[in-house]
Parts: C-alpha cells; structure tokens; sequence
C-alpha cells in the first residue's frame, strides 16, 4: 500500500495513477474530493483533509 500526500498536484496525480496502473493499493490524502475524483475513480481511497491533522494521517497509515 502507498500513501501519497499532495496527490492533486502535478507530480502526485502522476505518481498515484502510475501506481494505481500497476495495480497497487494507494490511499491520497487531499483537500479538495473533487480534484481527486480522477484518482478515486481509477481505485484510489480517499482521506479528505490536510496533512496538519494527526488524526487523518493516522488514519491514513
């Protein structure tokens, strides 16, 4: 499984639809659901918030 932080932005959307293309499990943590449609909708899960939140990253690791 991977975690990628910043999974909206230019080089994280590249380096989860690579992973998720290879057929691996990838979690991204984003602010923004909407952005990160494009990313769930090819099997990523979401964690909807900031890296500033303990409780999300927990959460997420």
């Amino acid at each position: 499984m991977y975690v990628i932080t910043g999974a909206t932005g230019n080089t994280g959307k590249v380096i989860a639809t690579k992973l998720l293309e290879a057929g691996k499990k990838v979690r991204i943590i984003a602010r923004n659901a909407e952005k990160a449609k494009e990313l769930t909708d090819k099997g990523a899960e979401l964690f909807q918030g900031s890296t500033n939140d303990v409780g999300l990253l927990k959460k997420a690791f």
